[in-house]
């Protein structure tokens, strides 16, 4: 504990008492030890030893706010003020006014508490080097800083960079460079509204603004607002911005649809014409399905209508008045156009095998959304799936693991087996029918299989690299790598002189060959090369041995 108050304190506890002359150098002493533990211990000590340099200097070195207490001359004193800011920023406030215009102490005073630049002098407010320093780490001080501090385009394009609210304090004229305007807005759109009139008129710089927030369109002139290219720019970006636009600009077929694309409520923004005009509303439906939300009543109780919608987009199903999603000839159209849509489907029409088997054609997961009923009907699910292999990611788990449903599936699409629980994943027929398609589906099948010499082979005949998935004991079977060898049209000494051209002339190599050599590991394939060549194929592979094929580089398929 001694050695965290400083020497003061030792000196203490070494036995002061032996070398002390007086009364008052024994209470200076002691008031030494007392606010070296607790600096604002200063308010206790006698007041004549609050004027003493050396016990006021121990005290603000321990705790900064014992400035408070020290005697006036001493809070002018600069060792001792700018101890005391160092420890504890709000020390400042108890400085002396004449230390407040010391270059030295305005700086630790800024960068202990920015907003000190408040209190210290006008000239000190007026240095550049201090003002920087406050505004790098509170903006806001940009306030305090002199006049000719705040036309300093760096001063303030720093003090808005570290808050943006800071551009309120800047010069007029500085409001009107896009640097500082954009950078504001980048933090806060609102704030905007500091800037010059000159910048909201001009094209370029509200072109500049529009493309990082379409509503800063708001804050343009009526000029630029009446300018199709920027208003384009500002939808594009922020679908809401169609508001700011002119009327005439609003009544724009192709700015309202560019609008309503990015955001189905600018429909509502749009003239009255483009609203009603029925070939504008289907095509915006086309490209955002929420627009059907926000159609005229005339549109949304129209039958015909909302059939040639659907077509359109599917997934406006969700946005079509309750009755019609109940209308099975509405939603037929809309899964037959995303199958996905079956979840925005009334109950009942859920429960409609005709609506789901539609739906599967162009949606994996569209049995998720039918009904329970038809979830366990295992003539539904085995048409589903053939229909759309990958939809027996969504089916119950005992049609996963029905091998004649999983067949049925791989049978139309090989990455099936990677949904398929252990029965299927266990049967020959099943595995073949997958790996016949993509030798990499090994790796999906059971441990028993990938153990299995016919079924390894098969696999390793479409696709070499399905070796990587063989059991350990079949891995290191000389049989199988020359198999794979032999199935992209390789020999042993192919892959040796790859071998040894890579690893001795240290090249990156790339293709089938090298891929195949990286999953082949350290099966001895190759001692029919002669003894002189094996031995060199050996120590090349154990010296340097060629990195693992790694996951991604491996083409294997799953939903």
């Amino acid at each position: 504990p001694l050695a965290a108050v400083g020497p003061v304190a030792e000196a203490v506890a070494g036995g002061w008492q032996r070398s002390l002359g007086s009364a008052a150098e024994v209470d200076r002493v002691a008031a030494l030890a007392k606010v070296a533990w607790n600096g604002l211990a200063l308010q206790s000590v006698p007041e004549p030893l609050r004027a003493d340099h050396g016990i006021v200097l121990a005290a603000v070195q321990q705790d900064g706010r014992a400035l408070r207490f020290a005697a006036e001359p001493l809070k002018n004193d600069l060792e001792v003020a700018l101890a005391a800011v160092r420890q504890h920023p709000d020390a400042f406030r108890f400085t002396a006014e004449r230390v407040r215009g010391d270059r030295e102490f305005g700086m630790e005073a800024v960068r202990q508490n920015p907003r000190s630049l408040q209190m210290l002098s006008e000239s000190l407010q007026d240095d550049r080097d201090v003002v920087m320093e406050a505004v790098s780490r509170d903006g806001i001080c940009l306030e305090f800083a002199s006049q000719h501090l705040r036309e300093d385009s760096d001063i303030v394009f720093e003090a808005v960079r570290q808050h943006g609210a800071s551009l309120q304090f800047a010069a007029e004229e500085l409001l009107d460079l896009p640097k500082i305007i954009l950078e504001a807005m980048q933090q806060s759109l609102e704030l905007m509204r500091f800037a010059s009139p000159r910048f909201c008129a001009d094209l370029e710089c509200m072109t500049k603004a529009v493309e990082r927030n379409g509503l800063a369109l708001t804050y343009a002139s009526a000029e630029v607002r009446g300018n199709k290219r920027v208003v384009q720019q500002a939808v594009k970006q922020n679908g809401l911005a169609f508001e700011a636009a002119s009327e005439e600009l609003r009544a724009d077929e192709v700015l309202a649809m560019e609008a309503v694309s990015q955001e189905a409520r600018a429909f509502r923004l749009a003239s009255q014409a483009i609203k009603s005009n029925r070939d504008f509303v289907l095509g915006a439906i086309q490209k955002n399905e929420a627009v059907l939300k926000f159609a005229l009543q005339k549109h949304r109780d129209d039958h015909g209508f909302l059939l040639e919608a659907m077509r359109n987009n599917g997934r406006a199903l969700e946005f079509a008045p309750e009755e019609f999603r109940s209308d099975f000839d509405v939603a037929f159209e809309a899964v037959k156009a995303d199958g996905s849509a079956l979840k925005f489907a009334s109950r009942e029409l859920r429960a409609d095998p005709r609506l789901v088997i539609e739906a599967c054609k162009t949606c994996s997961t569209v049995l998720q959304a039918a009904a329970p009923s038809l979830k366990a009907d295992r003539a539904l699910v085995l048409e589903v799936v053939k229909l759309n292999a990958l939809a027996l990611q969504a089916a119950a788990e005992e049609f996963r693991n029905d091998s004649q449903v999983v067949l049925d599936a791989v049978t139309r699409d090989c990455r099936a087996l990677s949904l398929a629980l252990p029965k299927p994943r266990a049967d020959p027929e099943v595995v073949l029918a997958a790996i016949r398609q993509d030798g990499l589906m090994l790796a999906f099948a059971s441990a028993d299989l990938r153990a299995e010499h016919s079924i390894v082979a098969e696999a390793i005949k479409q696709n070499a690299l399905a070796l990587r998935f063989a059991s350990e004991q079949l891995q290191t079977d000389r049989k199988f790598p020359l198999e794979a060898m032999a199935q992209i049209g390789a020999t042993p000494q192919d892959v040796f002189d790859m071998y040894t051209d890579v690893l001795e002339a240290d090249r990156q190599a790339r293709g089938a060959l090298y891929n195949l050599a990286r999953v082949m590991g350290d099966v001895d394939w190759a001692p029919d090369l002669g003894q002189e060549s094996f031995a060199r194929l050996q120590r090349l592979r154990a010296e340097r041995p060629l990195e693992p094929l790694a996951e991604a580089t491996l083409p294997v398929l799953t939903s």
